[in-house]
């Protein structure tokens, strides 16, 4: 790869970089922003609660950094409500692996899923 095919990657990653007010162009935040943003974040297990929740942070961060409001409604557990997520509902208790595992928590998935189908049906625009 010569040099004129560098210096193309690198301009066509920076100018996706400007083009995202979530992936900052420069070290310094730019001013505030009107923007809002709402991301839905699911996770039905304990492990996807913690990735959930470092996701959910870094999220946060990068929006602070840019000036932007961000809403992160989501089904998870304690982790991703400390990080910031306002939980729907908590799907900690409800993970499972397997076809028999699962069948004792039909009724409280189809519960949630109903509530999130709700709450999906109910929110403004921001």
């Amino acid at each position: 790869m010569g040099d004129r095919e560098i210096k193309e990657l690198q301009d066509g990653e920076q100018a996706r970089k400007s083009d995202n007010p979530l992936i900052p162009s420069s070290p310094h935040p730019p001013p505030l922003s009107s923007s809002a943003y709402r991301i839905f974040v699911s996770t039905g297990e304990v492990s996807g609660d913690l990735q959930g929740a470092l996701l959910i942070q870094a999220l946060r961060d990068r929006a602070e950094q840019a000036g932007i409001r961000l809403e992160i409604p989501a089904l998870g557990g304690q982790r991703m409500a400390e990080a910031g997520a306002v939980l729907l509902a908590d799907t900690s208790a409800i993970g499972s692996i397997g076809i028999l595992e699962s069948v004792p928590y039909i009724f409280s998935t189809l519960r949630i899923q109903r509530q999130v189908k709700h709450h999906c049906a109910n929110i403004r625009r921001i």
